[in-house]
């Protein structure tokens, strides 16, 4: 039998299994903090934002150790992740700023997860771990898998499902029907740049390009919220958690001018997959 090794996976977390069950269930789940990126960053730490506020998926982070090499020569495979884990395995800022050089305030709305760090190089920065997802549509959609063609099409609900038909498994005992594979899904854009990602490059890793490798990205949960420190009133991200984590062979922004766009579809199985 061939072994066949993926070059890409994603795993819904148990954290965001837990988020999706309370938000379907009448019931109140409890918010526990020291299972935040902010209480392992120390940012806002004990922060659950207001009464009643439900965490959403909002946000992406990346990571540089998606991957490995698999042999002695340039053969790579992706990182299997676990449910359990509640981080990226290497997540970096996406933005690194001095601190008198720091991000305008409109630019600042597209990061979360804002900390003061000393560097390598004995200075202080802003870092910005977080990144704003671009929802390209503001209603959830449905499509299926054709199982005449095997591809995906769109798929429309009707009122006349109100009044279904009951329907005898075939002798397998499985059900075949046209809406057998139907998901809910919507679609969210990750865009990255060069630019972006090798400011912290250049001041922790000396520069080395090499770790300007993105092989992890990270859909996060959290709660949008107006907060002051460092002497600004700005919106931070409260209570962030990770919802998905996915592994690849990665993407190279090692130059200014390269970049990351992706779109990916957040399905109503918890599953994240690029389009």
């Amino acid at each position: 039998m061939q072994n066949t090794v993926a070059d890409s996976f994603d795993v819904t977390s148990l954290l965001g299994s837990k988020l999706g069950l309370s938000l379907l269930l009448p019931i109140s789940a409890t918010k526990d903090t020291q299972f935040t990126l902010n209480h392992l960053l120390n940012i806002f730490p004990d922060s659950t934002g207001d009464e009643g506020e439900t965490p959403k998926l909002r946000y992406f982070g990346v990571g540089i150790n998606g991957c490995y090499n698999a042999d002695d020569t340039s053969l790579q495979s992706a990182y299997n992740p676990k449910r359990t884990d509640m981080n990226l395995y290497s997540l970096i800022p996406i933005r690194c700023r001095p601190v008198d050089e720091d991000l305008t305030a409109a630019e600042r709305a597209n990061y979360r997860l804002r900390v003061k760090k000393t560097l390598n190089d004995g200075n202080e920065y802003y870092l910005y771990y977080l990144k704003v997802l671009n929802y390209t549509s503001t209603e959830i959609k449905f499509k299926r898998v054709s199982p005449l063609t095997g591809k995906e099409e769109n798929y429309e609900l009707s009122d006349a499902y109100l009044n279904p038909s009951p329907e005898k498994p075939s002798t397998d005992t499985t059900v075949e029907t046209s809406a057998s594979s139907v998901i809910a899904y919507c679609d969210a854009t990750v865009t990255l740049e060069a630019s972006e990602i090798l400011e912290y490059i250049t001041i922790q890793y000396n520069g080395d390009t090499r770790y300007a490798k993105i092989s992890e990205l990270g859909f996060f949960t959290g709660i949008d919220s107006e907060v002051s420190k460092y002497g600004d009133t700005y919106k931070e991200a409260l209570y962030v958690q990770l919802y998905n984590h996915v592994t690849w062979l990665g993407a190279n922004l090692t130059r200014e001018g390269m970049s990351f766009e992706s779109t990916f579809q957040i399905t109503s199985n918890g599953s994240i997959s690029e389009e």
